[in-house]
């Protein structure tokens, strides 16, 4: 695919030009990018996920940023709601929304930002990454299972 020059941006609005972008990136994220990290970085002894991974995929820490994990909840249940109904993506958004709903959360409801494999607390930043991208996953996992309770849980992060 080649890059776009001020001098192409007509090209956005042609349909043709469109579609091959969304065949570029759909092929990029499905065919590439979701089958590196899973479902090899679902950590099933603990939940959640390990993504300290080298370029061939080999684990080489065990920590867990807790944006991330959001994230990755979102994105399996999104791919679950929206390109194709996989079990397994509905049982590892499963997965990383019981970790985030058990280990990522303080006493007075706040996020911790980097827990260790188990769920053990690191560190506490007040970035609001954690909230946000547990909001999100919370909410299309919620969407996913067609589980109101879990909305809620989403609308009061």
């Amino acid at each position: 695919m080649k890059q776009i020059s001020i001098k192409d941006t007509a090209k956005i609005i042609d349909r043709d030009y469109l579609k091959d972008l969304e065949v570029f990136y759909r092929d990029q994220l499905l065919k590439d990018t979701v089958p590196f990290w899973f479902p090899r970085s679902i950590d099933h002894e603990y939940g959640g996920y390990l993504f300290m991974r080298d370029q061939d995929g080999t684990l080489i820490d065990t920590d867990k940023a807790v944006w991330i994990q959001g994230r990755a909840c979102w994105l399996l249940a999104t791919l679950y709601s929206t390109v194709e109904q996989k079990e397994e993506w509905l049982e590892g958004a499963r997965i990383g929304y019981e970790f985030l709903k058990e280990h990522c959360f303080d006493a007075n409801g706040k996020m911790y930002f980097h827990v260790d494999r188990l769920g053990d607390p690191i560190r506490m930043r007040r970035y609001f990454f954690s909230e946000t991208f547990a909001a999100i996953a919370f909410a299309a996992y919620a969407k996913a299972t067609g589980d109101e309770e879990i909305a809620d849980e989403a609308r009061h992060l």
